[in-house]
């Protein structure tokens, strides 16, 4: 079929080579906002006061300088009403995020953070106006680090021989955050492992955090140290306050995951945030992040089999105990020894010889014996004029280091109440060892 006619070819040109002139022109604009407030300059050749990048890869390390003029430099987010001198927009950044001020005549630097952004100075977040010194540590939002120079006013500085890198600033985030822990991470010394978890932790937990004001989402994320009853290891895990009605514990690899779904979202929050447009977030979508309905763990309880030695029944309230220790109510349990046929007691003086009872439990070596566990419910003291916790159950298992033991588990019990009731019973059979 024909072409189109000379003269729509040269509208159909002409419309082109406009459509590719606006493209460049905001490819130009994008690169001016990336390296607005950067320094031309090099590190060692800037003689005005300035943040040099710190990275955890030394070839990107110290590559970007920004220098500070006399008077105030605004940081923060892009911004058409109030453009900031020096301009981010990576995760943790906000609108007028801080202010640096340069006293030329006194020769004194100044940072103030606003709106409660996360601007950290030598591993604290500023609350107030600060004086930079040089080889101080600056972070703002989650990801950008920078080392603060001063020309001309190095001996006023800290005095180190070398200039702090990526790694010392992030070691002093984990320590400061260990320190903000209080006695369950102080009574023990982190290992370097697991101080560098919890300095990641602390960046992602704010990262977590922004990403839900943001959102709007009415949920906190803060670390914990949580130490194995059993194992006496130390992990990181994450406490999710929602509204301050309830708070969850989620193991580290969880909160990872579901950070990462955070992410995906913020990022379309921000796309429409460009374009105009209005971000709405389903709270009853099961893909939300910030919303778990995956079971949870109210807490742990132990029943020492001592009576079993002997054969005979044991009844006990045991503290179910929360990840930190705390005592979050208590279960009814009993014990039932059997005999050989599988049968509770009582027995009759005709049936005595079934009674399963021994004097010396080195009697019981290299037999089967057989006991009935009942669960009859739980008392919950977890506070509030409403239980939060519903279709509540208890598993257990007879050796919770065996990892080959599969778990038994009562029925469900369906209402929202402090005073769940199973009313559970199975006959369990275990051959007598040395290490049993």
């Amino acid at each position: 079929s024909p072409g189109p006619p000379p003269r729509r070819i040269k509208e159909l040109s002409e419309q082109g080579g406009a459509a590719r002139q606006e493209r460049g022109n905001q490819i130009n604009q994008m690169q001016a906002n990336a390296f607005q407030g950067l320094s031309r300059a090099r590190a060692s050749e800037e003689k005005r006061p300035h943040f040099v990048n710190l990275h955890d890869d030394s070839r990107l390390a110290e590559t970007l300088v920004y220098a500070f003029d006399p008077g105030k430099n605004p940081i923060g987010r892009s911004n058409k009403d109030n453009p900031p001198k020096i301009e981010y927009n990576g995760m943790g950044i906000i609108r007028d995020h801080c202010m640096v001020e340069y006293d030329e005549e006194n020769q004194q630097c100044w940072i103030e953070a606003f709106n409660n952004s996360r601007t950290l100075v030598n591993g604290d977040k500023i609350t107030a106006r600060t004086e930079l010194r040089h080889q101080m540590r600056v972070w703002l939002g989650n990801n950008y680090a920078f080392r603060f120079c001063f020309p001309g006013n190095t001996d006023k500085g800290e005095g180190r021989e070398e200039n702090p890198d990526y790694f010392f600033a992030e070691a002093e985030v984990a320590q400061k955050a260990e320190a903000s822990l209080g006695a369950a991470a102080t009574s023990n010394m982190l290992t370097t492992e697991l101080q560098h978890k919890l300095a990641n932790a602390e960046l992602k937990i704010d990262q977590a955090n922004i990403i839900a004001t943001d959102l709007e989402v009415e949920v906190i994320f803060s670390p914990k140290i949580y130490e194995n009853r059993l194992t006496k290891e130390t992990d990181v895990v994450v406490a999710v306050n929602f509204g301050g009605f309830s708070t969850l514990i989620w193991p580290w690899e969880k909160f990872n995951v579901r950070l990462k779904s955070m992410v995906q979202l913020w990022t379309s929050w921000q796309s429409a945030e460009a374009r105009g447009e209005e971000f709405k977030l389903d709270s009853e979508d099961p893909e939300n992040p910030f919303i778990d309905h995956e079971p949870q763990l109210i807490g742990e309880a132990d029943v020492w089999l001592n009576a079993l030695a002997n054969m005979v029944e044991f009844s006990a309230q045991t503290a179910v105990l929360s990840y930190f220790g705390r005592v979050e109510g208590k279960m009814s349990l009993e014990l039932q020894p059997c005999d050989e046929n599988g049968n509770c007691g009582p027995w009759d003086d005709e049936d005595d010889d079934l009674d399963p009872f021994v004097d010396d439990p080195q009697e019981l070596l290299g037999r089967e014996i057989i006991f009935e566990v009942r669960v009859s419910g739980v008392a919950l003291d977890v506070g509030g004029g409403v239980c939060r916790y519903k279709k509540t159950w208890v598993r257990f298992k007879f050796d919770n280091n065996d990892e080959e033991e599969e778990w038994s588990q009562t029925k469900e019990c369906p209402q929202a109440t402090f005073t769940p009731k199973y009313n559970y019973r199975t006959t369990m059979r275990r051959m007598c060892t040395e290490e049993i």
